[in-house]
């Protein structure tokens, strides 16, 4: 449930929905750990389309939404032809 947060089931970091790491139980004991110095980073340009995410790192907001409308095109392209593959 992602409104609750982000567990790493491999490490067991919890993160808050802000991306603030919150529980790091197998850094217990470490020196000068601090884990507000481990919280995610935000990504500005990503898109959510068919239970897909894309992500752009780049903080150019032109270049995110001509590479999104790329992609996008050729996964409704893709998802095109897969479906009347499968309906043959």
């Amino acid at each position: 449930d992602c409104d609750k947060g982000l567990i790493c089931p491999y490490h067991g970091w919890t993160y808050n929905v802000n991306g603030q790491l919150i529980k790091a139980t197998q850094l217990k004991g470490i020196k000068d750990f601090k884990p507000k110095n481990y919280g995610l980073l935000s990504i500005p340009n990503h898109i959510l389309f068919d239970n897909l995410i894309f992500l752009n790192l780049s903080l150019n907001d032109k270049e995110s939404s001509d590479l999104f409308k790329k992609v996008i095109k050729s996964v409704t392209n893709y998802t095109e032809k897969v479906n009347k593959f499968n309906n043959a």
